[in-house]
């Protein structure tokens, strides 16, 4: 890797022995010690480590939902969504996603990121009133090539995703965010995650995918089949980059890149669904403090859950609920808060 390459960032462990015992005094001074948070405790610590203080506070949370389209369907694979990724964010732009009334609720702004969906929205009202505050057009292309036969990206595709995922969480940094959320929005993204995390972990498919899926009839052909195919056709490679260009997708990559830079900052990264996790599964393949500044949101799912015991992390919420991209965040954004007040009690 060259010099310019993107991914060369530096990450600190966040570990620091002093204050850890430090936070640990405050908690005891408020009779809260000893465990009795339960895992409120650990995510107290963890945010002040992350922040390096003992009273640590979320500044200007944001969710950066990044959204693309993924060639795979192509293979015949169900998307498991009856809409397009183009109608998830245009309701998004209208203020009428799911996402929003949750955003709303939290307090959280949400920047919509294009890196790569087969549509163009400049044509739209919508798109030009919110064009720069709360959307983005970073596109890549017009989604990825399907995996089944070719490369879901060249490389230089996958540094430029990258690199514009971290650009993005720079300009957020710059206006005072200290933690921001990261979401996908990607109709087939579903079975690139899966395939990432295969090759990543050298896992079977059959390992990951929820088996629900198949008896219910969503999927046909077989998408074992599909993905076990397509890591027989490449070369076998635990090469985070290589994996990512042969069967990820721009917005793994560019969450992948905010995840880096935001750790790199010293930010909290509230990580939510399978594309989250693809990402970060990724990123702590190539620098493995970063999961340090890492809190897994929820984890309902089969396939969330597999990641998580790879990844050995443990989810702060588990809701049963379907996916909606980015909810985890800004779910969990209220409980991280309450507990933040512990910290900065002065009594």
């Amino acid at each position: 890797m060259d010099s310019n390459d993107p991914i060369q960032v530096q990450v600190f462990s966040t570990e620091n022995d002093a204050l850890r015992t430090q936070i640990h005094r405050k908690l005891e001074l408020q009779d809260l010690g000893g465990g009795k948070l339960g895992e409120l405790e650990h995510l107290a610590i963890q945010c002040g480590l992350i922040f390096n203080t003992s009273n640590p506070s979320i500044t200007n949370p944001c969710l950066l939902l990044y959204a693309s389209d993924h060639g795979i369907i192509d293979a015949g694979l169900n998307p498991l969504s009856s809409n397009s990724t183009a109608k998830h964010v245009l309701d998004c732009l209208q203020g009428e996603g799911v996402i929003n009334h949750f955003c709303n609720s939290a307090g959280l702004s949400l920047k919509l990121i294009d890196v790569g969906v087969n549509h163009s929205f400049e044509g739209t009202v919508d798109y030009w009133l919110n064009h720069g505050s709360k959307v983005l057009s970073r596109k890549i292309d017009l989604g990825t090539s399907n995996f089944a036969e070719r490369p879901a990206m060249t490389t230089k595709m996958a540094y430029k995703a990258i690199e514009s995922g971290q650009k993005i969480v720079e300009n957020e940094y710059s206006r005072g965010t200290n933690t921001i959320g990261i979401g996908g929005m990607a109709i087939g993204g579903y079975w690139s995650c899966l395939t990432v995390i295969c090759a990543l972990y050298d896992t079977l498919p059959k390992h990951l995918i929820n088996p629900r899926i198949k008896i219910a009839g969503f999927a046909d052909p077989d998408p074992i089949e599909v993905i076990s195919k397509a890591l027989k056709r490449n070369p076998k490679s635990h090469d985070p980059l290589m994996i990512l260009s042969m069967y990820g997708g721009f917005e793994i990559a560019a969450m992948m890149g905010s995840i880096l830079k935001a750790a790199e900052l010293r930010m909290l990264v509230i990580v939510d669904g399978v594309a989250g996790l693809t990402a970060l599964a990724l990123a702590s393949a190539m620098v493995a403090d970063v999961k340090e500044y890492c809190i897994v949101t929820n984890c309902s799912g089969f396939t969330q859950q597999a990641i998580c015991d790879k990844l050995k992390m443990r989810p702060i919420l588990n809701l049963g609920m379907l996916s909606v991209a980015g909810s985890g965040v800004a779910l969990a954004l209220p409980i991280i808060q309450s507990t933040l007040t512990f910290l900065n009690n002065e009594q």
